[in-house]
């Protein structure tokens, strides 16, 4: 039986919906970690940078069966998200190698 949730108004609404809502809410607060550690110049804003990345790739990749995507579709979907994941590595490796610098003496 699938799971039943309702609005504010008493409707119905789809499944889907809820856990498209839910990681576009996971992936702001993976953001706004990894932006914050990023301006502070936290030790752990490359790990951010990294979780960041990896929860909008796995957003991306589920999308293709929430739509129910054709292949063609899927194709590009886990291309942007081989994108987004090697974008994140970049800038935590980018941010790691900043942040040593200003370690040191």
């Amino acid at each position: 039986m699938p799971l039943r949730v309702l609005d504010g108004l008493g409707r119905e609404r789809a499944e889907a919906d809820c856990v498209v809502r839910a990681a576009r809410v996971q992936r702001l607060h993976a953001g706004a970690f990894a932006a914050w550690g990023s301006w502070t110049g936290a030790q752990w804003a490359p790990v951010a940078a990294l979780l960041y990345g990896a929860t909008t790739a796995a957003m991306l990749v589920s999308l293709a069966p929430l739509l129910q995507l054709e292949s063609e579709a899927r194709r590009g979907i886990w291309t942007g998200a081989l994108g987004v994941l090697l974008f994140s590595l970049f800038c935590a490796w980018y941010l790691r190698r900043v942040l040593r610098r200003l370690d040191r003496p």
